[in-house]
């Protein structure tokens, strides 16, 4: 297996299958297309589409307060690449409104934060930088229940806004025996809802340049003696915990942190799990966990769906590689077919499988209709060959009919969409690529 795929690596693009280079050179034209055109007193960023606010993340992190109350940490992660920023006198300046607000399951609003924020930065590199981040962080206090924290960004200039959403379990907080969602906690200057310097991280996205990485436990007993267990998987099944320790409580809940060394994550893919057992009962959380790689774009959060999502690109050879793959060669198989295609192997950074990503995320957020956005006929246009020159639009709504065209002047063609059930789902009317 191993032979079969490295000898990928090793075929010069004027070797490769003539639909390969034909797929590369159309997506490279479009990057280059795109990152030609910087206006000197505006950093467009329009022409990759306005998927660029939705780059901004959003956490919500929970440790236990008392017997039946949650502390919810969120927050915001707003980078400068999802901004619009505009040349000023002394640099680039940049302006947006936040807000985080906790909903419970019946849509009532439990508690709401909000910000406006200008940046000015120096230079223009800063305003292309994924290090500069604006983190906004906010906490709620909540009982029993169901809940979602929802985040917004408002980008002030193009007035393009996006919309986050993540769920918070505590339906099960009533039980005398309750685990919450495990915290990873790296080391960072300041204060971020948890100890001085604790920084709290999703985990779709870990450096493996850290030494160790710490893991808060935090849930609820009966007072008195329990244990507790961890481990590091590449599994959600564990045959072996790691850590195993009795414990004391006297309130009755608890806040264990576990420093973990980093080469234990030895794939790209892994999952913590916990476990605490108080005589016959016991609760469990399984974290799952992506490893910060050299050559894997920053947007991929989940490798088995970003394997599935290269099905545009993928020769029938890559195909039948990953289909006969146990999981780990699998996720060599990933690296090795974009390393494959990566225009510059000379960096660190793939800016194929970056732009690729993006249109796909992009396609997630604007394209969803009876299935996933990034795989409707809309979504596998724009993801080949990114936003389109011009849109024409023609609706009758009284017939349920709707009809767009697609115009890639660069390229010399157009695609037609047409969605003649009025529920927004358009089809191409002449199919382009071979079915998946």
């Amino acid at each position: 297996m191993a032979r079969n795929f490295r000898r990928l690596n090793n075929v010069p693009m004027e070797k490769r299958p003539l639909m390969l280079r034909i797929q590369i050179i159309l997506l490279m034209i479009v990057v280059c297309f795109q990152d030609g055109n910087l206006d000197a007193q505006r950093i467009d960023r329009s022409k990759k589409g306005s998927s660029a606010i939705h780059q901004f993340q959003l956490n919500g992190f929970t440790e236990m307060q008392s017997a039946d109350s949650v502390r919810v940490v969120a927050r915001l992660d707003v980078p400068s690449t999802a901004l619009q920023f505009l040349k000023s006198e002394n640099g680039f300046s940049a302006a947006f409104e936040a807000t985080i607000s906790l909903v419970n399951n019946d849509g009532i609003q439990v508690g709401k934060k909000s910000w406006q924020k200008n940046i000015h930065v120096n230079n223009y590199i800063e305003t292309t930088s994924r290090e500069m981040v604006q983190y906004l962080t906010t906490e709620f206090t909540v009982g029993k229940g169901s809940y979602t924290v929802i985040g917004n960004v408002l980008d002030n200039d193009t007035r393009k806004a996006g919309v986050k959403k993540e769920s918070i379990e505590l339906i099960k907080l009533g039980e005398p025996v309750f685990l919450l969602y495990p915290v990873l906690l790296e080391e960072k200057e300041g204060e971020w809802g948890f100890g001085k310097n604790e920084f709290p991280i999703s985990g779709s996205r870990l450096d493996v340049g850290k030494n160790t990485l710490t893991i808060l436990f935090s849930g609820k007993v009966n007072p008195g003696t329990f244990k507790i267990k961890s481990a590091i998987s590449e599994t959600k099944k564990v045959d072996d915990w790691t850590y195993s320790v009795d414990h004391m409580s006297d309130s009755g809940i608890f806040s264990e942190r576990i420093i973990v060394p980093r080469d234990e994550f030895s794939s790209i893919k892994m999952f913590i799990a916990g476990e605490i057992t108080q005589g016959k009962k016991s609760a469990s959380q399984r974290k799952p966990i992506m490893m910060k790689r050299p050559g894997i774009s920053r947007t991929i959060t989940n490798v088995d769906e970003a394997m599935e999502q290269m099905r545009y690109i993928l020769e029938s050879d890559e195909r039948k590689l990953l289909k006969d793959a146990n999981r780990h060669e699998r996720e060599q198989l990933f690296l090795s077919f974009w390393a494959d295609r990566d225009p510059t192997p000379e960096t660190s950074k793939n800016e194929l499988m970056d732009e690729y990503y993006m249109r796909v995320a992009y396609a997630k957020q604007n394209f969803e209709s009876f299935q996933p956005g990034w795989k409707t006929d809309m979504g596998m246009i724009y993801i080949m060959f990114g936003p389109p020159d011009e849109v024409e639009r023609y609706d009758q709504p009284s017939k349920g009919y709707a009809r767009r065209t697609w115009h890639y002047y660069r390229i010399n063609r157009s695609f037609v969409f047409v969605d003649d059930t009025g529920f927004g789902d358009f089809r191409l009317t002449t199919p382009f690529m071979r079915q998946y």
